[in-house]
């Protein structure tokens, strides 16, 4: 048997196996060979040592490990043991005499009445023991003062015991006496912990002892025990510890208290209709009225005998006189939810004397008087009706039938324009009932009480229309010159409250809803309805009206389709000009008038290609063979749109009003293809599949738009340089303007490229493979022919050949060589054997085009020079030809036995340029170095080092040049194109992007032109070169790259210094502002990300910012001044921010200075700023003040 000195071993903790001493104990009780009365005797010394509480604890934390080790074995426990043990620990929990020694070591006395709870042999009477000396302890003052884990411990003793032996508790000690004893516990309490355990036990305690506590008249004092928290302020959750009861958990807990039983209706909603008269914050207002809500259907016969009135009473001012929306819209949610509770399934619609009529009568009645004070709680009254007429279809019924008729003799007696707008915004909420009811039970026929409510709205169909028309026709020709309207409703009631067009546009949402309804009108009067809607939308002079008309017609058109081919685009078309005459009008009205005709254009896409359709055309087509119904109203469009253009292509100088139909085709297939790919995102959606998958959905478009263009082949001009008798596809706009001309098939390509990358587009109806695979009906390339089929005068195979060789133009087919590159950009690089054309070969044909004559040439021939004009445009798509060639097909990679490499061609034409003994031309030199950048950006951007390496030498050899220091200018400049965003070289057009290219150029390319910088620093022609270099680079850097937190040595390469220098020297660069803004705004991102560095280097940048970037600008660039001006303000307040202010006073004469000046530049962007500025440099300046 354990000894005297093993206990003590437990109490001092000393090299103790706790498991070990346990296991000693119970294997002795086992044997008979110890008392627990002896236990008692060993523990009394260390549990009534008053000197040492913590000892207590320690010395009674062995009993309830002791007792689950017997409970573990199944030991049994004689009962007089048990209700030895009992009677000691519930001494202890009682502390009659408040004795220190037994309040310590609560929490083990409590966790062992827990174990012995859980022998076989504990009976109801010690549940009742227990209980009492809990209460006990809980009647004393001192139970406040315990820690809320002991409290916690003792709810929860109380939460268990009481869920196994209520029905005893409830005699011994009945049930007052049990709730008074657990209110004395929770009267004090507050802390999440405990509230966890106690609202879960009040809410037991109600449903188990119900009857009991109302007839003892208990409820109040327990409601009013457990309301008093209410509401739980949620936003304390970031107080809580990972783990614990957040504010949230205990809100729902404690709204299940309030609402888990009816006996509580009557506390919770007198409570809560005072809290909301008395509550003057929104915030507070919101959780009361979020809980009525919540208690209004758990007391659906309180609320339909007592409170449904009482309810409207409280609630009815908050919605006339709310301030805010939610406090409103929760309102309403309750009138919703009380009328919900008062409908009864087997009511007879006839009887008018239900208390769901009643109710809604007197709601209506006081709503009715309140609009005789102003019909502007009209709208207020129409959001009541809408919250009552949505509960149940009885409801809706009712107020259809009583409201419908009073409202159209009220509005026969209006005159005043905003009158009337009030009623139709409330008339519009009924109606807007009846739509929600129409999506709950769209088949009529299925409930025959669906149907009496449709038939109710029918009734009153020429009532509604008749107010609807008239709205119109009123809101338009008032409020069309512009008079101001004098609105009085809070805000809160309507987005538009303060629009000129108020009438008109309550009447186009209420004409939208009506049109929404299945059943209300017939197909011609719903295509007259809508007529007048487009007629409001061509005819508005307000921006609002006209987008909600937008807004309004593609709902409408998404699930009417034949709505939108057949009312609405002939209405539209209809009112655009013939045509747009430059010769017999003045260029400011045809301006306008294109631009007119434009912005109507897009509105029609934005109702047709923002939304894909819903549902199909009763009767398809052939066109529409091609595509799954989505795309219906797109098709629509489109149609009309190259139906118009066929007639304006075939006018004389029509060819900007060809434009801008091409370019609402272009914007309408971009917001379609959007519109495509957020349907397919959705999980609920499944994209229908065409009848005719063969077809490319969008094949018709490019065909016509080709058509539109022309291509005819025709036989070149005589060349000795050129072969004889060879032919060209042109493109030749007659009377046409050559810019709008390049405009025009700039667009055409445009939409060929989203065309074959469109996810519709696939390899069995993509319309260029479709046509090159044609090998026996098409000889020639789609890519040469432009989809022509040529003529017997020439042999087409050759065609191919000759038509990528656009050295010697002519701009006609230069402009034709635009669509081929706008299709190869849109082609997979897995396809290149199916474009069937050379890809190599036009790469040099590019290459040799752009610069203006042919380095290859022979002897005999020379430098010849290309007598061809070329526009920007045509110009332009070489160098993307080549850099598609490049970057797309690789060709640069690729030898040819006995030709020279690519690479080979361009170092030729580099070398010839730089030869100083050959002088070339200037306009020739110019030409090189874009190619070269443009060819090294396609090799660097998928990555290709070696031949980037390479193309990088050459640049560099032209910026070291000595004997043509311009033209290393030029390439300094050029340098930016090599990291910039190309509209072309992206990875939608399956062109290889590597993300790790901007990390590359700053680790190999920034270092070379540095250490070249820090070399030249008496050579002032080529110094400012390599800083122009390195800001082209670093403009389309992430500053993070080239910006590292190490100390201030921003360098990316040991052995070439930091960076930081360079950046601030490119703050003084003369002639170039865009390279000085780019540094500016380089310094300012170090400044935030690494101040430390900058403070090293004060002095300079201090004098940089308020002497050397304010001078020295670029005047031949007013705007890039301005802009410059600006960061360099904006770079001293960020370096006034975040450097502290002591190290900056002693430049506090140059920074007044700057600061001063800037207060009075012509610009007011620098001026705006300056004022920031000098706040935060009296700021610094004063921080006492």
């Amino acid at each position: 048997m354990p000894d005297r000195q093993l206990f003590n071993r437990w109490v001092e903790w000393s090299d103790l196996d706790e498991d070990e001493f346990i296991n000693g104990y119970v294997e002795d009780v086992e044997l008979g060979s110890f008392k627990f009365v002896e236990l008692f005797q060993e523990m009394r010394p260390y549990v009534e040592d008053e000197q040492d509480l913590v000892g207590i604890a320690r010395a009674l934390s062995f009993l309830p490990q002791f007792f689950k080790g017997l409970l573990t074995q199944n030991l049994p426990v004689l009962k007089s043991d048990k209700e030895l043990i009992l009677a000691w620990l519930c001494h202890r929990v009682k502390n009659e005499s408040d004795e220190p020694t037994l309040r310590a070591g609560l929490d083990e006395v409590v966790d062992s009445i827990k174990i012995i709870s859980s022998w076989g042999n504990f009976t109801a009477e010690n549940a009742v023991d227990i209980t009492t000396a809990i209460f006990a302890l809980g009647d004393k003052m001192t139970y406040k003062d315990l820690k809320t884990t002991t409290r916690a411990n003792l709810l929860s003793l109380v939460t268990n015991i009481f869920t196994r032996y209520d029905l005893r508790l409830s005699s011994r000690p009945g049930v007052s006496r049990f709730v008074d004893g657990l209110l004395n516990m929770a009267q004090f309490e507050k802390t999440p912990q405990c509230l966890d355990i106690l609202f879960p036990l009040y809410v037991k305690l109600t449903k188990v002892w119900a009857l009991e506590l109302e007839s003892k008249k208990l409820a109040e004092r327990i409601f009013t025990s457990f309301y008093r928290f209410f509401p739980v302020d949620v936003s304390r959750n970031f107080s809580q510890k990972p783990g614990m009861t957040t504010m949230q958990d205990l809100s729902e807990a404690l709204e299940e208290c309030i609402t888990c039983h009816p006996m509580y209706a009557d506390f919770a909603f007198e409570q809560l209709l005072g809290n909301l008269d008395s509550q003057q914050v929104d915030d507070s207002k919101k959780k009361t009225l979020a809980m009525m809500r919540s208690c209004v259907p758990k007391y659906k016969d309180d609320v339909a005998n007592k409170w449904a009135t009482k309810l409207w009473d409280g609630l009815k001012y908050e919605i006339w006189q709310g301030s805010d929306r939610e406090v409103v819209q929760a309102s309403l949610d309750i009138l919703h939810a009380v009328a919900k509770t008062l409908v009864s399934e087997k009511e007879d619609w006839s009887d008018m004397k239900t208390i769901l009529i009643r109710y809604i009568t007197q709601i209506g009645n006081e709503c009715n008087a309140k609009t005789q004070d102003s019909l502007q709680w009209l709208i207020p009254n129409g959001q009541i009706f809408h919250a009552l007429a949505t509960s149940s279809l009885r409801a809706l019924w009712y107020i259809t039938k009583a409201t419908i008729p009073t409202m159209n003799l009220k509005w026969q007696d209006l005159s005043l324009t905003k009158d009337k707008a009030y009623l139709l915004i409330s008339l519009n909420e009924i109606i807007r009932a009846h739509v929600e009811m129409s999506k709950k039970s769209p088949n009529t026929s299925s409930d025959p009480k669906v149907a009496i409510v449709v038939s109710a709205l029918e009734e009153g169909h020429d009532k509604i229309n008749s107010m609807y028309d008239e709205g119109l026709q009123l809101g338009t020709e008032e409020w069309k010159g512009g008079a101001k309207a004098s609105v009085e409703v809070p805000e809160i009631y309507l987005s538009s409250s303060k629009q000129e067009d108020l009438l008109v546009r309550t009447a186009v949402e209420g004409l939208a809803m009506l049109i929404d309804l299945p059943e209300f009108y017939s197909e011609l009067t719903k295509a007259r309805v809508i007529k007048s809607i487009v007629q409001v939308h061509s005819s508005t002079v307000h921006e609002d009206t006209r987008m909600q008309c937008v807004g309004v017609l593609q709902t409408i058109t998404s699930n009417n389709p034949s709505v939108f081919a057949n009312a609405i685009l002939p209405t539209v078309f209809n009112k655009l000009p013939n045509q747009i005459n430059y010769e017999y009008e003045s260029a400011d009205d045809c301006d306008k008038k294109i631009g007119d005709t434009i912005k109507v254009l897009q509105e029609l896409a934005d109702i047709a290609c923002n939304e894909v359709c819903q549902k199909d055309l009763v009767a398809v087509g052939e066109r529409e063979q091609a595509s799954g119904y989505w795309h219906r109203n797109f098709d629509a469009l489109v149609h009309k749109l190259l139906l118009k253009l066929d007639e304006v292509v075939t006018l004389e100088k029509q060819l900007d009003y060809a434009y801008a139909i091409v370019l609402t085709i272009h914007e309408a297939l971009e917001k379609f293809e959007k519109a495509l790919d957020k349907a397919r995102a959705s999980q609920l959606t499944i994209e229908p599949k065409p009848a005719n998958p063969d077809t490319g959905p969008y094949a018709y478009l490019v065909s016509k738009l080709f058509e539109m263009l022309d291509p005819q082949q025709q036989r070149h001009e005589p060349n000795p340089y050129r072969e004889e008798n060879s032919w060209f596809t042109a493109i030749r706009v007659h009377d046409a303007n050559p810019l709008t001309t390049d405009r025009l098939v700039a667009l055409v390509g445009k939409i060929s490229l989203v065309v074959l990358r469109s996810k519709t587009t696939t390899d069995a109806n993509n319309f260029l493979l479709k046509w090159n695979r044609n090998v026996e009906e098409h000889a020639a390339s789609a890519l040469s022919s432009l989809f022509t089929g040529g003529n017997l005068e020439y042999d087409m195979h050759m065609l191919d050949h000759w038509q990528a060789d656009v050295r010697f133009g002519p701009q006609e087919k230069c402009l034709a060589n635009v669509l081929s590159m706008y299709m190869i950009a849109g082609t997979h690089p897995k396809h290149r054997s199916l474009l069937r054309i050379d890809i190599r070969e036009a790469c040099i044909y590019m290459i040799k085009a752009y610069i203006g004559f042919d380095i290859e040439a022979a002897p005999e021939e020379g430098h010849t020079p290309y007598q061809s004009w070329y526009s920007d445009l045509a110009r332009t798509s070489m160098l993307w030809y080549m850099q598609l060639c490049v970057n797309k097909f690789r060709v640069a990679k690729e030898s040819v036995p006995g030709m020279r490499s690519i690479l080979d061609i361009l170092t030729m034409y580099v070398d010839a340029a730089l030869d100083s003994k050959n002088p070339m031309e200037r306009s020739k030199r110019g030409n090189i170095l874009p190619v070269l950048s443009h060819f090294c950006a396609a090799s660097l951007a998928m990555f290709d080092i070696e031949t980037s390496d390479a193309c990088l030498k050459l640049m560099m050899k032209v910026l070291e040049n000595q004997s043509y220091p311009r033209f290393g200018m030029i390439m300094a400049r050029l340098y930016k194109s090599l990291l910039e965003p190309s509209p072309i070289l992206k990875r939608e057009n399956f062109c290889n992007i590597r993300s790790v290219t901007p990390g590359w150029a700053v680790a190999n390319i920034v270092p070379r032109l540095r250490m070249n910088w820090q070399a030249a620093d008496f050579d002032a022609v080529h110094k400012p070169n390599y800083l122009i270099a390195l800001a082209g680079l670093i403009k389309n850097i992430d500053s993070a790259l080239y910006i590292e937190e190490n100390g201030g040595g921003f360098s990316e390469d040991p052995t070439a210094g930091p960076l930081l220098p360079v950046i601030i020297e490119g703050t003084l660069i003369q002639a170039d502002s865009p390279s000085k803004l780019v540094y500016i705004k380089a310094l300012t991102a170090i400044i935030k990300q690494n101040t430390p560095a900058i403070e090293q280097h004060l002095n300079s940048i201090i004098r940089n910012l308020t002497g050397g970037a304010a001078e020295n600008l670029d005047r031949d660039h007013p705007y890039e001044t301005v802009d410059c001006r600006v960061a360099a303000i904006e770079a001293l307040k960020i370096l006034i921010k975040y450097v502290e202010g002591v190290k900056l006073r002693p430049f506090r004469q140059q920074i007044a200075k700057e600061i001063a000046d800037a207060r009075t530049d012509e610009s007011s962007r620098v001026r705006d700023i300056a004022r920031q500025v000098s706040v935060l440099w009296n700021l610094v300046l004063h921080p006492a003040e």
